[in-house]
């Protein structure tokens, strides 16, 4: 005759266990898991900590964190984009029917991605120093500059100006005829690499100013 029904009961539960309830045999399939009312006991790995959101215990991996990441960046001023740090393990995936030993696969997490380039608009003056020569710039972007008008440095003549283009001057340090230093008043911070990039363009810009070749010097 015809089998009497399985009188076994298939438990489904929360990820943690602590939620379940029971079906008979052959009626858990397509059924989900119970919404379980304790918080997720999964600690968060980014810089954040316990500042992150809590949720609710579950199956596979954490929500991600929707904090600010505000790390600290080279040029000083900080993150802002959505927290990118490490991701804890996810707990595994829900099932009905458990897989294989040999197909489960350890998850370590991952490590996170580096912080982007600064995006900060920021404003650097030009390598003359002039008044009206700032131009507004992406921080990590930012570069040295000329603003296109004169020099106008004061000549040794005391009496004339330099007419050359805007560049990096070249001044003797007081006391110290025989040694130089650059006159330069740039705007802001720049992060190493930025920095690096833009000192190599001043100084492709560095330049004497003009010798006085007019009456005063004759």
């Amino acid at each position: 005759g015809i089998c009497a029904p399985c009188p076994v009961t298939v438990r489904i539960s929360c990820a943690c266990g602590e939620t379940s309830y029971e079906v008979p045999c052959g009626a858990e399939k397509g059924l989900k898991p119970p919404r379980c009312s304790r918080q997720c006991a999964v600690p968060p790995q980014c810089r954040h900590g316990s500042k992150c959101k809590p949720h609710r215990c579950h199956y596979g991996a954490c929500p991600p964190c929707e904090l600010v990441c505000d790390e600290d960046l080279p040029c000083g001023h900080k993150c802002k984009e959505r927290c990118h740090g490490p991701r804890p393990p996810q707990n595994r995936e829900f099932t009905l029917k458990p897989k294989k030993r040999k197909s489960v696969q350890e998850n370590n997490g991952s490590l996170g991605l580096p912080c982007p380039p600064c995006r900060e608009l920021v404003v650097r003056q030009c390598v003359g120093g002039h008044i009206g020569g700032e131009r507004t710039m992406v921080c990590s972007q930012s570069t040295a500059f000329g603003c296109g008008n004169y020099c106008d440095n004061i000549l040794p003549c005391g009496n004339h100006y330099c007419k050359k283009p805007c560049h990096r001057i070249i001044v003797p340090q007081v006391g110290h005829a025989d040694v130089f230093q650059i006159n330069v008043r740039n705007v802001g911070q720049m992060d190493e690499k930025n920095e690096a990039s833009s000192n190599a363009r001043s100084m492709e810009m560095l330049d004497s100013c003009d010798e006085c070749v007019l009456p005063c010097q004759r």
